[in-house]
């Protein structure tokens, strides 16, 4: 059998990826204005744009969007509202790819407990500039598996607001980019900002988390994350939690923890809780990041960083730790840790006199 011309392979690649270009760019727009316009146009929106004229749009079935590829769900800003009652997502998306969901505002009614839900393979996915708020369990939840991780899908600029158990929850989906987005309450206390659990070489930058009770939730089992210029503040226990205080072995690894503002935690029990506490995390990057508290000695931390269980060999360097009531930074010895340059408070601190 004669072997295939590589110059014929490489045209039929070039057609493929026109033919697929071509899949995405030839879309059909389509304005809908009630409830039930969209209800209708959604279970064929493969390879369409769909806007949302502003107005409430009221639901008590699943925007069901599984399986349709290159759909553009889009409003018209935060006075475009998708109001989802009852149980079940507003939105679901399962073996999704190539999907954008854009300037909405996306609201839980009583009993309805997801926002945004992704299953199995749904990569390549895009939410961008959306206001979630009031779902009972989370705003947005990836749910990959370990045998089908889901990957390249990015989260940016979105408001998290009031959704009760996590609001940004991240399970199997790697090579994430989740950027500018808020995470706080108004009237409920957040269980977690962002749970980053089983999610690996990802990006995660420029978030801002406020009155959680955990800001962050690093892992178990994320791996060769950045986890850069965040601010991560008046947590009611802790900013950063890593690993799991209660199911050992489950390693996170090669994470590089830079450039955060991690401050005023431990809001439930001034000098109760660490700032930062991690298990089971080790080869780690802690660096050049700031932990302080706003008006000491009023709202201490109990330490700034704490290496727990299972945490071996982090480079902590550079980092500024004020206003804990116990010690900076308290690590297992023997770990492997390289500590060094740090501006911290060697005793608890008191207000100058």
């Amino acid at each position: 059998m004669r072997k295939a011309v590589p110059w014929l392979i490489a045209l039929s690649a070039v057609a493929l990826l026109i033919a697929g270009w071509q899949t995405a760019r030839d879309t059909t727009l389509v304005t809908v204005r009630t409830a039930d316009e969209l209800l209708r146009e959604v279970p064929h929106a493969a390879g369409r744009t769909i806007v949302l004229a502003p107005g409430v749009y009221t639901i008590e079935e699943t925007l069901d969007l599984s399986g349709q590829n290159h759909v553009n769900l889009r409003g018209s800003g935060w006075n475009t509202t998708i109001k989802k009652l009852g149980p079940g997502p507003a939105i679901l998306l399962e073996e999704s790819q190539f999907t954008v969901i854009e300037d909405l505002l996306i609201g839980g009614g009583e009993g309805a407990d997801v926002g945004i839900l992704y299953r199995g393979y749904s990569s390549s996915n895009i939410i961008a500039h959306c206001r979630i708020t009031g779902f009972e369990e989370s705003g947005v939840r990836y749910e990959g598996t370990a045998e089908k991780p889901m990957s390249t899908n990015t989260l940016r600029d979105c408001h998290f607001i009031d959704n009760r158990g996590t609001q940004l929850h991240s399970l199997w989906n790697n090579d994430f980019y989740i950027m500018g987005n808020q995470f706080g309450r108004w009237r409920h206390v957040p269980r977690v900002g962002c749970h980053l659990e089983h999610s690996s070489a990802g990006s995660y930058t420029l978030n801002y988390h406020w009155d959680n009770e955990i800001g962050l939730w690093l892992g178990p089992g994320s791996d060769y994350n950045r986890i850069e210029n965040n601010r991560l503040e008046e947590s009611r226990t802790h900013g950063l939690l890593i690993g799991n205080p209660e199911e050992p072995d489950q390693w996170n690894r090669y994470n590089t923890i830079t450039g955060n503002t991690i401050h005023t935690n431990s809001k439930e029990n001034w000098r109760g809780y660490a700032a930062v506490l991690a298990y089971d995390a080790h080869d780690t990057i802690f660096s050049s990041n700031q932990i302080f508290s706003w008006y000491p000695p009023e709202t201490q931390h109990r330490e700034g960083l704490v290496l727990e269980r299972g945490s071996f060999d982090w480079i902590v360097t550079g980092n500024i730790m004020r206003h804990q009531s116990e010690l900076a930074i308290r690590a297992l010895p023997d770990h492997g840790h390289l500590i060094k340059d740090n501006l911290i408070d060697t005793e608890p601190w008191e207000a100058p006199e």
